[in-house]
């Protein structure tokens, strides 16, 4: 968490994307956030996170100084075409561009042959997990 992503061009919104090849797969999404600058008293940095063209995923974001925050949603989302995308755009308050620390995706995978014991219990899902640190 000592460092962090940000777009080329900050004055443009920042796309992050991926695709799953199963259109009907669903994914748990953790996005971590801390600010590793020492703004000065006229720097801003906020932005509005969005999903898929326009759901609003979490508005007004401003990273804590050298504490991390984590935005997820706490049920999984899914895409109709497989694909994910987000969109990071600083509000109009900001001076900076927005900054993504770490980034978790976990894919619901069903589990077609149980190899657990009986008296142990049931469980058909499985995630997989993606993790993309910066």
């Amino acid at each position: 968490m000592k460092t962090a992503a940000v777009p080329k061009n900050a004055s443009e919104p920042w796309l992050l994307w991926w695709t799953l090849d199963e259109n009907t797969a669903q994914s748990y999404v953790y996005m971590h956030f801390a600010e590793v600058q020492n703004l000065t008293a006229n720097e801003t940095r906020e932005f509005n996170i969005t999903y898929n063209g326009g759901l609003r995923w979490f508005s007004y974001l401003r990273p804590p100084n050298l504490s991390i925050s984590t935005i997820f949603n706490p049920r999984a989302v899914s895409s109709s075409n497989g694909i994910f995308n987000f969109t990071f755009a600083m509000t109009g308050n900001s001076t900076l561009p927005p900054l993504l620390n770490a980034l978790e995706i976990y894919t619901v995978v069903d589990i077609l042959q149980l190899e657990t014991n009986k008296d142990e219990g049931k469980c058909g899902l499985s995630l997989k997990e993606i993790v993309l640190s910066f």
